[in-house]
């Protein structure tokens, strides 16, 4: 919750409900934490947990038989902010246009920022003691905050704008990969999911960051979700250019290597560490449609646990189609030899026709015999 406070300030407040009924019989909020937020800055945008839906596995086995254990607590929620200035910060680009000005990406036809304005910090935090999980921050350009985020188990991904360097460096769209795991290395389990809120251990994490280059500016993004969360989650991106495209959580994986993986990496999955996420049209779920004005994106299961159900809609377009990240496992293909299949079953029923009076007739035999 964004609240102003008397010195003109902004801070992050959580709040707790009771029932006392010497007071009242309805419930009464009083505040139970407060963040202060720095000089000029102010919230823009709070994204809790994208799904509440089944975990199907606490850790992650590594290939050394080690496992890291997902930092799953499930009071988290993002806060992203911005704070105001009038002069470049550092890493800034100076540009000529006047201030709110853009410039026109030809690659993505889209408009993309040029000027730095001030500041945009992402915020992970305990939404029972407001405990900061992670923070950082990263420049804000034509004096706007344009950063996106989703949560989702231990997996935080958050995509923004990045300038030039003093010069160095390439201008383009990042996405950056967060994951969360319990204790301060393999093998240590606290026990996240089930712990007080009010524990120093909730503090007791390990976390591993990334960072991609990105192809496209997006308007919204969201993982995939289904029925039990056996299927490794893809994450959904409504780009700029109108298509709906999804995404490996395994090229996201912010623990790639950056050499050639080794035998135990390429057991648990990994592959070689690639500062550029590829623009793969296969990945695009929106096939020829032009998806105009997204601005959300929801997931859903399916009846299949292979199967998630994504919806976009917006100012403008609505959209519905189904993704299988893992594949279609559970589902015959249409190459299946449905006809075979049926004769060796009557085969075998037959089998069993034939086989089963003789089969009694001789431990008849047998009996009388003894």
């Amino acid at each position: 919750m964004k609240v102003a406070s008397p010195t003109g300030g902004h801070r992050v407040s959580g709040y707790q409900f009771t029932l006392s009924s010497a007071v009242s019989d309805k419930p009464r909020a009083y505040e139970a934490w407060t963040l202060p937020l720095q000089e000029g800055e102010e919230v823009q945008k709070m994204f809790p947990p994208s799904t509440n839906g089944p975990v199907a596995s606490l850790g992650k086995v590594l290939g050394n038989r080690t496992t890291l254990y997902k930092y799953l607590n499930p009071r988290l929620f993002v806060v992203v902010s911005r704070t105001h200035s009038g002069a470049s910060i550092a890493g800034g680009v100076e540009d000529a246009t006047e201030e709110g000005g853009s410039t026109t990406d030809n690659q993505n036809g889209t408009n993309t920022p040029k000027k730095s304005t001030g500041k945009c910090a992402i915020r992970v935090l305990d939404a029972t003691k407001g405990s900061v999980i992670y923070h950082r921050e990263v420049a804000s350009y034509d004096d706007v905050c344009d950063l996106h985020a989703s949560l989702t188990e231990n997996w935080l991904v958050w995509h923004y704008y990045e300038g030039a360097e003093d010069g160095l460096g390439s201008k383009g769209w990042r996405v950056v990969s967060v994951e969360f795991y319990e204790g301060g290395g393999v093998d240590e389990k606290t026990r996240s999911s089930d712990m007080s809120a009010y524990s120093n251990a909730t503090l007791d994490l390990t976390v591993y960051e990334e960072s991609f280059v990105f192809p496209h500016g997006i308007t919204a993004m969201a993982p995939t979700m289904t029925k039990f969360g056996i299927t490794s989650k893809d994450m959904i991106f409504a780009t700029k250019n109108n298509k709906l495209q999804s995404f490996p959580r395994r090229y996201l994986d912010p623990r790639r290597p950056h050499r050639k993986p080794t035998s135990e990496e390429m057991e648990e999955g990994l592959i070689q560490y690639d500062p550029v996420v590829p623009d793969d049209p296969k990945r695009v779920i929106s096939h020829y449609y032009q998806i105009a004005g997204t601005q959300h994106i929801l997931t859903t299961p399916s009846l299949l646990e292979s199967t998630s159900l994504v919806f976009s809609y917006g100012s403008l377009d609505l959209f519905l189609t189904r993704v299988s990240p893992s594949g279609t496992f559970d589902v015959l293909s249409e190459s299946f030899n449905k006809a075979q299949l049926v004769v060796t079953i009557c085969g075998l029923v037959g089998g069993i026709l034939v086989v089963r009076p003789v089969v009694g007739r001789r431990k008849v035999k047998a009996g009388w015999y003894l």
